[in-house]
């Protein structure tokens, strides 16, 4: 793709230094000195450097930026401990940020941080952890936000529900430590989107995993994930996918968020990470989103270990394409700094 636009930037740097010597590229020290008078003024380099990332568009995978972007390879799950002993009033959880993400779980010395990953070790009473992060804005990234969770399922034991969410916790706050009761006046408020699964089939079942994106309606429940009634379908229908999670396997769950003309467009999928193979992939608009702004993931199982003895999570990410205008900038400031570079050589 560069090569297409190789004779625009030389056209251009051709005009930022006129006074080049035929064969002189703008990297290499001229043998005659330039005409200072005629070199571009700060304000025309700053106009050709936006104009230069205006034109020259740049790979998503060159400029993606991370907002969030912990693969959990620290011994900090929750205010610095690895959650091995906790209660509920103790430890409370650390400031989030983008490469240290807090974690609280229903349970308390449930959810650990071994260093590689974090491993929920369920009883028959767990059902869900929390994980919170720095807060972004789907409405700062023309071109979306993709979230990643990883996971792990260990030994398949039964089946129930298993529910994933990306939630806007600012009304109320974070719910700081862990062992809460399957209600809590921290989830008060709460907005966002979930998958949830169709029925009680994910766990040892072999039947295709189906489901729904639902969006929280009833922000004033203190029953966070529990209750399907504080939540409607964005699109009714349940989609069904092409695979199950089974026990033992690897996993990636993701949500592509996307704004446009005050509609959300969510794209779910769920994708075997052994084999790539996607086993469900579905898109809904949201024509009145009730967020865009998030800080949380939750992940939910229906009966804890009547489902899987184990569950590890892998790592979260949240990752964006910066604005063209980012890029425009950026040119600007590396043409301005070696024109500046160019005139001080040239003065000595």
């Amino acid at each position: 793709m560069w090569t297409s636009y190789t004779p625009v930037i030389w056209k251009l740097s051709q005009f930022a230094f006129p006074e080049l010597p035929t064969g002189v590229r703008p990297l290499q020290h001229p043998k005659t000195k330039p005409d200072m008078k005629k070199l571009p003024s700060y304000r025309t380099v700053v106009s050709l450097g936006a104009l230069l990332g205006a034109l020259v568009p740049v790979p998503a995978a060159f400029g993606q930026a991370y907002l969030v972007n912990d693969q959990f390879d620290d011994l900090d799950r929750i205010g610095g401990l690895t959650g091995a002993s906790t209660s509920s009033s103790s430890p409370s959880i650390g400031t989030p940020t983008a490469t240290n993400t807090q974690w609280v779980s229903h349970r308390q010395n449930e959810l650990v941080a071994t260093g590689s990953g974090m491993t929920w070790t369920m009883s028959s009473a767990s059902r869900m952890v929390i994980g919170y992060f720095p807060t972004f804005d789907v409405a700062d990234y023309a071109d979306g936000v993709t979230v990643n969770l990883g996971f792990t399922t260990g030994t398949a034991a039964g089946n129930n529900n298993f529910r994933i969410g990306l939630l806007d916790s600012s009304a109320t706050g974070y719910r700081v430590t862990d062992h809460y009761n399957a209600t809590d006046a921290a989830f008060a408020g709460d907005l966002g989107y979930a998958f949830f699964s169709n029925g009680s089939n994910v766990g040892s079942s072999t039947t295709n995993l189906s489901g729904n994106l639902v969006e929280r309606t009833n922000a004033g429940s203190t029953d966070l994930m529990g209750t399907a009634g504080d939540w409607t379908a964005v699109e009714a229908g349940n989609k069904t996918g092409t695979g199950y999670l089974a026990g033992g396997g690897s996993y990636d769950f993701q949500l592509q968020l996307l704004l446009a003309d005050g509609s959300l467009t969510i794209t779910t999928t769920f994708t075997d990470r052994a084999t790539s193979d996607v086993i469900l992939s579905y898109t809904v608009t949201d024509s009145t989103p009730s967020t865009t702004t998030f800080d949380s993931i939750v992940v939910r199982l229906g009966s804890g270990s009547g489902q899987y003895d184990t569950l590890g999570l892998d790592y979260l990410t949240a990752s964006a394409v910066p604005e063209p205008s980012t890029y425009a900038a950026i040119a600007g400031v590396l043409v301005l700094g070696l024109a500046v570079a160019r005139r001080r050589r040239a003065a000595k």
